[in-house]
C-alpha cells in the first residue's frame, strides 16, 4: 500500500512538471512570434488620379522574419481585408499606424473601432506620431 501511495505521490510530480513546461513553451512560442508590424498611410503614385490626386492606400509591412513578409496593400482604411489581416496576426503583436500628415486623415471614429476589434484579439495597435 505504501509503494502504491509513493508511486502516486511520485506519478502526480512528474505531470504537474511536464504540465509547467509545456506551458512555459507555448508562452515562450507565442512571444517570439508577435512582433512589430507598421501600417502605413501613402499614395499610389501612379493610379489613375480621379481629380488628380493620387490613390490613398494602406500598406501593411511585416517582420524581415516572418511570412509573408511581402507587404499586403488595402484601398480603404476600414477594409474587412485589413481587419482580417491585422486580428489574425500573432497574439501580443504591435500594429503601428503610420499616418501621413500630407495626407486627410482618417475618421477617429474608423481608427477606434479598428483599435477595438485588435485588442480583442490580443494585438495592439499604436498610433505613430503624424509625420
Amino acid at each position: 500500500m505504501k509503494n502504491i501511495v509513493l508511486t502516486l505521490i511520485c506519478f502526480s510530480l512528474v505531470l504537474t512538471c511536464l504540465t509547467f513546461s509545456a506551458a512555459e513553451i507555448t508562452l515562450a512560442a507565442a512571444k517570439d512570434s508577435a512582433k512589430d508590424y507598421h501600417l502605413v498611410q501613402t499614395q499610389m503614385l501612379d493610379s489613375d488620379p480621379a481629380g488628380g490626386t493620387p490613390l490613398t492606400v494602406y500598406v501593411l509591412l511585416f517582420p524581415d522574419d516572418t511570412r509573408p513578409n511581402r507587404p499586403q496593400v488595402f484601398k480603404t482604411f476600414d477594409s474587412k481585408e485589413m481587419e482580417a489581416w491585422l486580428i489574425g496576426l500573432p497574439r501580443g503583436s504591435v500594429v503601428h499606424y503610420d499616418a501621413n500628415g500630407f495626407l486627410p486623415p482618417v475618421l477617429p471614429a474608423k481608427l477606434e473601432a479598428l483599435k477595438a476589434s485588435c485588442q480583442k484579439k490580443g494585438v495592439s495597435f499604436i498610433e505613430s506620431p503624424v509625420n
